[in-house]
């Protein structure tokens, strides 16, 4: 039985390593996404500044978080984030729909912490192909929230196609791309 499973794993990193130009074209800030021939999507759990995903077209688009702090009077500091997936599913009516949330890094602030979020996202792609983004801020600091279009698991633009803050005081934000879209609205 122990040679069988040893053959099995050898024989599964083949396999990986034959099909490396294609999918691990879409490693991106430490995430993997990889469409699967059922249309479920799949992630890695943890990955630095944002994760990528794609739309029911194929369009590649992402999300990020960053958290700004206030230090002094007028000097602020901005703080990575690391996304942590919650979880993915695709619904019988055929909407799918990613969940987690961002935290601090812990290699940038001593509370950063995976048992510490900072702002959830629940990303819905309804079966129409309209795309939600919904943001909701659970810590102090202010959070500089984007989302946009991507290529090969890289924003096209700077800060992405649009960009939010969520705060103490106003705590949720949506983002939307309309079916056939080519730019994100904001709604509230």
């Amino acid at each position: 039985m122990r040679y069988i499973i040893l053959f099995l794993l050898g024989l599964a990193s083949y396999s990986v390593t034959a099909a490396e130009p294609d999918t691990l074209r879409q490693i991106v800030q430490n995430t993997l996404l990889d469409v699967g021939e059922n249309n479920q999507l799949s992630t890695l759990q943890n990955s630095a500044d944002g994760f990528t995903f794609f739309d029911n077209s194929g369009q590649e688009l992402f999300a990020v978080a960053t958290i700004r702090t206030v230090e002094g009077e007028t000097q602020s500091r901005e703080i990575r984030t690391v996304w942590r997936k919650g979880g993915e599913e695709q619904t019988s009516g055929g909407d799918r729909v990613i969940w987690g949330f961002f935290y601090a890094n812990p290699e940038d602030v001593s509370w950063g912490s995976f048992n510490n979020p900072d702002v959830y996202l629940k990303v819905w792609i309804d079966r129409s192909g309209r795309v939600d983004v919904n943001f909701f801020h659970v810590s102090v600091p202010d959070i500089f929230v984007a989302t946009g279009f991507a290529k090969n698991g890289a924003p096209t633009s700077a800060f992405g196609e649009l960009q939010s803050t969520v705060t103490l005081n106003s705590r949720y934000v949506r983002h939307y791309l309309p079916n056939g879209g080519d730019r994100f609205f904001r709604s509230n």
